[in-house]
């Protein structure tokens, strides 16, 4: 299977401190992959059309059922699980990679 870099999408804005924020709680909690809840918003005003609430913890049989992790919210520790690549794929390379 060919697989592509993990990158984020050019059109994801990040609250200031986010990630800071984030690898700080994974730090603090020896957790190795994180995600959290976002906002969706009209690209040409930024008005808010909508919030993701994510699960607090997610097993992995409930992730067969679909996928309620943002890309644009998701961190790991890359030392402890190794580097990461999204398969090649048309859509859902995201929730594959959450799969592995």
């Amino acid at each position: 299977m060919t697989c592509l870099p993990f990158l984020g999408d050019a059109d994801d804005d990040w609250l200031d401190g986010k990630l800071e924020s984030q690898i700080a709680f994974m730090e603090n909690n020896n957790v190795v992959f994180s995600y959290g809840d976002f906002v969706k918003v009209k690209e040409l005003d930024d008005a808010v059309v909508g919030h993701v609430n994510t699960p607090t913890k997610l097993k992995y049989s409930e992730l067969l059922k679909g996928c309620p992790i943002g890309c644009l919210t998701a961190v790991y520790n890359q030392k402890h699980l190794g580097k990461m690549y999204m398969p090649n794929i048309q859509r859902g390379q995201d929730f594959v990679l959450w799969l592995y």
